[in-house]
């Protein structure tokens, strides 16, 4: 077996077949696998990599002429305790169910290091996911604890629309049975006051939601520091995000942000996915208007369901209100340092704020 790593040469649509296909063979019918579409992967990576791949963080390993795994980071600068730090953030790490335990991981994990470094990349964050005993993450990365450091466990908000089909969708019989009773009605979105100007985005709203996001960074131990590369794309990709901005007196004072992937689990289902819900100005009464308002659109495009990673300072009191459950801690966000050098002590990140992937 000769297996050799370097930069991922293919399209985003081979990308996600890839992906998914490699997920879907773990993890059927046991764990949620997203449809990852190459859209999705078109959107994930910055405009100046077009046609969608920032090559060097995406890397591939191949016997032969034949692709058996890929990892994917993209970069970010990131805030650490107040500090921006140029990094990235990987997932995505994939390989041919054949192919494990032949070192393929470690050795695409250990090249992307090399690629962070010499980008000058400091620091790399992403999740492990402990929510089902099938997870293959924790085995890998507790085996390489010495070059990874494992921060604070993490849950999921979930909002229900559509009982019966989640109900279906879903593995654990004693929440298949409640759903089942769970009424329809009671999963409306709530109301929204016609006095508070909820609109969707547009491109000339980017500096005043750029302010908003990284002001709401600056409040955390971990979080993201926007560009407007960065958040132009993340907030505008037409068929792929979604984004609504709150005005109060003719200024943007907060925005959320969604997109939306078919879930597969037993059958599939419809989830919007919150990205950033951007609300350190709201008032309560602003907060619950402006997610209804959103929650009505993730409505009307067939979501049966919205999922939203917790993050600092949030207004549990209103996601509450509007019906989101916290569920059970499910991932464990990990980081590295990439560049030798750098202060090896590993901060204690109690607030955090940064992407779901």
């Amino acid at each position: 077996m000769d297996i050799r790593v370097n930069a991922f040469g293919g399209t985003t649509n081979e990308l996600s077949e890839f992906v998914v296909s490699t997920w879907l063979a773990s993890y059927e019918g046991h764990m949620i696998v997203p449809q990852w579409t190459s859209q999705y992967f078109d959107w994930m990576f910055p405009t100046s990599a077009e046609p969608g791949i920032q090559r060097c963080f995406l890397v591939a390993a191949w016997d032969g002429n034949r692709l058996i795994g890929v990892v994917v980071a993209m970069p970010y600068d990131i805030q650490v305790h107040g500090e921006t730090i140029p990094g990235t953030q990987a997932s995505w790490l994939s390989v041919l169910p054949e192919y494990r335990r032949h070192g393929v991981a470690r050795k695409m994990t250990d090249h992307l290091t090399e690629v962070e470094r010499n980008a000058g990349r400091d620091f790399r964050i992403g999740y492990m996911y402990l929510g089902f005993k099938e997870s293959l993450g924790p085995k890998f990365w507790l085996r390489r604890e010495r070059k990874t450091h494992f921060s604070r466990k993490l849950f999921l908000w979930l909002r229900i629309f559509n009982p019966r089909i989640v109900g279906r969708w879903r593995t654990n019989t004693i929440e298949k049975f409640g759903l089942r009773l769970l009424p329809s009605a009671f999963c409306r979105p709530g109301p929204v006051n016609p006095r508070i100007t909820v609109r969707p985005y547009v491109p000339g709203d980017l500096a005043a939601c750029i302010e908003l996001a990284n002001e709401q960074s600056t409040q955390v131990d971990l979080g993201l520091r926007w560009s407007n590369e960065t958040l132009g794309k993340h907030l505008y990709f037409p068929g792929m995000a979604y984004t609504f901005v709150l005005e109060r007196s003719g200024s943007i004072v907060g925005f959320l942000n969604f997109h939306v992937l078919a879930l597969l689990l037993l059958g599939t289902a419809q989830a919007a996915i919150i990205d950033l819900l951007i609300c350190r100005r709201l008032t309560h009464e602003e907060i619950r208007t402006m997610i209804n308002h959103c929650l009505r659109s993730m409505e009307s495009m067939g979501c049966d369901l919205v999922l939203m990673r917790e993050f600092a300072k949030q207004p549990t009191t209103s996601l509450l209100r509007i019906g989101f459950v916290p569920q059970l801690t499910d991932s464990q966000l990990i980081f590295h340092r990439s560049v030798t050098g750098l202060d090896a002590t590993y901060p204690n990140f109690k607030t955090i704020h940064v992407l779901w992937r």
